[in-house]
């Protein structure tokens, strides 16, 4: 229960809400894979674009880590 309530005023950092919204995505396109293949490549590019921007947020903070 605890963990729940802290989870709910904890902040999540960019990157960790990106993450969340990828997932979700990649479990509508599994879902959807099974009743409607196009649907579920439209949610697959739509996460794909997502990972994307997961991997520029990461790129550019390890470039700040090394340039400080």
């Amino acid at each position: 229960m605890w963990k729940w309530v802290t989870n709910i005023f904890r902040k999540r950092t960019p990157e960790q809400r990106l993450l969340q919204e990828y997932d979700d995505l990649m479990k509508r396109a599994h879902d959807a894979s099974h009743r409607d293949r196009r649907a579920s490549d439209l949610l697959r590019a739509e996460a794909e674009d997502i990972w994307t921007q997961i991997e520029t947020l990461r790129f550019n903070q390890s470039f700040e880590n090394d340039n400080t």
